[in-house]
């Protein structure tokens, strides 16, 4: 998979984008209501801007091969064995 070709999201991803998104417009609402305008809170939204955008592609990208139980357990299995 090519980083700049088009990956269309499942329906999985979507839904796992959807939340996030409310979770982002939440904190992005309660960093402009709780700091006065400036360099500073311009900063941090857009920090929080684009971690947006990584979480996105990380979701198409690494969420993109929907697995099964099996090799999701697999997977962990090694991960704890080293």
């Amino acid at each position: 998979m090519h980083p700049f070709e088009y990956q269309k999201p499942t329906e999985r991803q979507l839904d796992t984008l959807s939340k996030f998104r409310q979770q982002y417009r939440e904190l992005c609402d309660a960093i402009s209501t709780s700091y006065p305008p400036g360099r500073y809170r311009s900063l941090a939204l857009t920090a929080l801007e684009e971690s947006n955008l990584w979480l996105n592609k990380a979701s198409v990208f690494e969420l993109y091969v929907e697995k099964t139980p099996e090799q999701l357990a697999a997977e962990e299995a090694r991960k704890r064995n080293g």
